[in-house]
């Protein structure tokens, strides 16, 4: 009988200190649209698919963000988006 294992990435952990949300240097709130590797890397995602920043992660190369259409936040990984500009008119 197997018997599973959970691995966790703990790149920013440090013994005696706990695992808290980091505040993103992106602001929250702000709108974004999966990069070109976001859309190879998840591919269950429409392509184009939009969304919101909602917070932090645990760990400082990830985001929570919001989908477009979705209720629930999910983390991401940094290089899987990019920040849309508001078209300056």
């Amino acid at each position: 009988m197997k018997t599973g294992v959970a691995y966790i990435h703990m790149c920013d952990f440090k013994p005696g200190e706990p695992m808290v949300r980091r505040e993103p240097d992106i602001p929250v709130g702000t709108r974004f649209k999966l990069s070109k590797l976001g859309e190879a890397r998840n591919p269950r995602l429409e392509k184009g698919a939009e969304g919101t920043i909602v917070g932090g992660s645990r760990y400082k190369s990830s985001l929570r963000v919001v989908i477009d259409g979705r209720k629930t936040p999910l983390s991401m990984h940094r290089d899987y988006i990019e920040p849309i500009t508001p078209n300056a008119v």
